[in-house]
């Protein structure tokens, strides 16, 4: 079992909305690899509730487009109260959490970076704002897996 699974999902041909694919990729490239596990995913669905049920820590890295371009934002995760239906265009991360809970009993603490993207167009590049919010999101992460695995 790895201690702590790192998802970053998104569209990568959706400009901003692979950001968080383009961050999980850097996380598994400079972390120890004995300490996370990285998936990267177009969108979250029920088969990860197994890889969920076998960390110690989950976390999710997505696009906002709540927030402001740029703009890094950080939560922790709760199981949703109602277990999402299976047939969902896709899964939220707090649906995935809730599945993990329904199935294997248990979920691990969660928590979700989302940044705030300007354009979900077709593209495979970022925007600016969401480029150069890149080096303090992954000063964030890599100190929540140091703070997890010290």
């Amino acid at each position: 079992m790895k201690p702590i699974l790192v998802i970053g999902c998104g569209n990568p041909l959706r400009s901003d909305d692979g950001v968080g694919r383009y961050a999980a990729r850097q996380i598994a490239a400079t972390v120890p690899q004995d300490d996370v596990a990285v998936l990267v995913r177009h969108q979250l669905t029920p088969d990860l509730a197994e890889p969920v049920c076998k960390t110690c820590l989950v976390i999710f890295i997505d696009a906002s487009c709540e927030d402001p371009p740029g703009k890094i934002h950080s939560r922790r995760l709760v199981p949703e109260a109602a277990l999402p239906g299976l047939l969902m265009h896709h899964l939220t991360p707090a649906g995935l959490l809730a599945y993990t809970k329904s199935l294997y009993g248990n979920c691990p603490p969660a928590v979700l970076y989302s940044v705030g993207a300007r354009c979900f167009e077709f593209g495979e590049v970022l925007s600016d704002e969401v480029y150069r919010c890149l080096p303090e999101l992954m000063t964030r992460i890599r100190r929540r897996i140091i703070r997890q695995t010290a």
